[in-house]
């Protein structure tokens, strides 16, 4: 069929999809209000907010029950995602990860705006959340920073030779000094998270996160902020306790970690972790790059200029892209290119092929 369309079964999920074209797919921001968020969503990555409310977070990419993605573009504008998942898994993802993952998709992309600090949290691996969140999947996360105020900061662990018993007592006395790792970030930094990390993003701060389709999060503090309800916020420290890894920074210390690869060319692999890969491409006028998704899916952010995807096999013709969009690549396109006539940034993601 033309245009990348292929006969697939009939399908009910919301709406229906006899026939299912593949071709580079966008999806409705899922807009977050936050006692933390801002309005940097809107300045730096055009997005239309909703006015006099404060947006901490804009899921770009959800496969979850009460978060669910809908696509915003093409033949398919209004159908969830989970319905393209169900009327063609290899299709959108790749025969290999739609057997591995056949009941949800791995993964989930957000920007967010930490206009003020955020509660200082941790998150559980898979083993945990399985036994105690109802078989839930863990959370590991990694955060492209696209902007940050000057003196930004994040939170990323705890000192080495620091315990239990030092964060307790930092807790009662609402001081982080010597027991926090804090960092200064700057655009275009990276942050590995992962899970057992205690960590915040500190005022000022605009990322990126492409995590692990998980929404557990152990809030160990708020610093004393009150809900607009005149509540404090939920807390999870006897949990957030079992999961924090103490020694993590100890141990990155000595070279056991997620190392960053050098760069190469236009192209630079910025994550390389159990549950997803992360690319930067740059590009510059007229250039080109190229990607295939015989295998598995892609996942582009968009995090400055601007640009057009390029496939031959979705009958589409150059598709444009922004600052600020998040686009999949489904694996039956085979492959696509990114390019542009002035600039482009984007980040590239995609699951790790077993045995890398």
């Amino acid at each position: 069929m033309p245009g990348g369309a292929h006969r697939a079964p009939h399908h009910k999920y919301g709406v229906t999809v006899e026939t299912l074209s593949f071709y580079p797919y966008r999806f409705k921001s899922i807009l977050k209000e936050k006692i933390w968020g801002g309005r940097d969503l809107e300045t730096f990555l055009g997005k239309t907010l909703p006015p006099n409310k404060l947006i901490g977070e804009s899921w770009e990419l959800s496969d979850r029950d009460n978060d669910m993605s809908v696509v915003d573009n093409g033949t398919h504008a209004g159908i969830t995602f989970r319905s393209l998942l169900r009327a063609d898994r290899p299709g959108i993802m790749g025969p290999l990860f739609a057997r591995l993952f056949p009941d949800h998709f791995p993964l989930l992309v957000k920007y967010i705006d930490a206009h003020d600090i955020i509660s200082l949290q941790v998150h559980p691996n898979d083993t945990y959340a399985m036994e105690h969140e109802n078989g839930q999947w863990g959370k590991m996360e990694a955060w492209y920073i696209i902007h940050a105020a000057p003196h930004a900061y994040i939170i990323r662990g705890i000192m080495p030779g620091r315990g239990r018993d030092e964060l307790l007592r930092m807790l009662e006395g609402s001081t982080s000094d010597g027991v926090l790792n804090k960092i200064p970030v700057a655009a275009e930094d990276v942050v590995f998270i992962p899970p057992g990390c205690l960590h915040a993003t500190g005022p000022g701060v605009l990322l990126c996160e492409i995590q692990q389709n998980s929404d557990l999060t152990y809030r160990v503090t708020d610093w004393g902020r009150i809900e607009p309800t005149g509540e404090a916020r939920e807390l999870h420290l006897d949990k957030a306790l079992d999961v924090i890894d103490f020694d993590l920074l100890a141990r990155e210390e000595t070279g056991i970690g997620a190392g960053v690869p050098a760069a190469g060319a236009s192209t630079k692999p910025l994550i390389q972790c159990p549950k997803f890969e992360v690319d930067r491409v740059r590009l510059g006028a007229g250039e080109i790059s190229p990607a295939d998704v015989t295998e598995r899916f892609n996942i582009v952010c968009v995090v400055d200029g601007s640009g057009f995807i390029v496939s031959p096999r979705a009958g589409t013709g150059p598709v444009p892209v922004t600052k600020g969009e998040t686009w999949l690549i489904p694996s039956a396109l085979r492959s696509y290119e990114l390019t542009t006539q002035s600039r482009c940034t984007a980040l590239r993601a995609f699951p790790p092929l077993p045995g890398e």
